[in-house]
């Protein structure tokens, strides 16, 4: 439920400080799931992208919070 990714999403959040993006420190609002296969993640969040690393911290983590090893996720970010 979106309940449990917005809680999973915090605890993440909480491991790594938000990115600077073009001089405005990122905050992720929330996350839905749109998709099953692959998961597809979209994040609401106050600017339009998020670095490569980050998204690449956030897919491992998520991956290892829900039990998705090994499937591809896909993080998808929405301003």
């Amino acid at each position: 439920s979106t309940g449990t990714l917005n809680g999973g999403l915090k605890e993440v959040l909480n491991g790594a400080p938000s990115p600077v993006v073009s001089g405005v420190t990122s905050k992720i609002k929330y996350i839905i799931q749109t998709k099953g296969r692959p998961p597809t993640f979209l994040l609401f969040c106050n600017v339009s992208e998020l670095p490569e690393t980050y998204l690449r911290y956030l897919t491992r983590n998520f991956q290892e919070t829900f039990g998705m090893y090994g499937m591809q996720v896909r993080l998808v970010v929405k301003k």
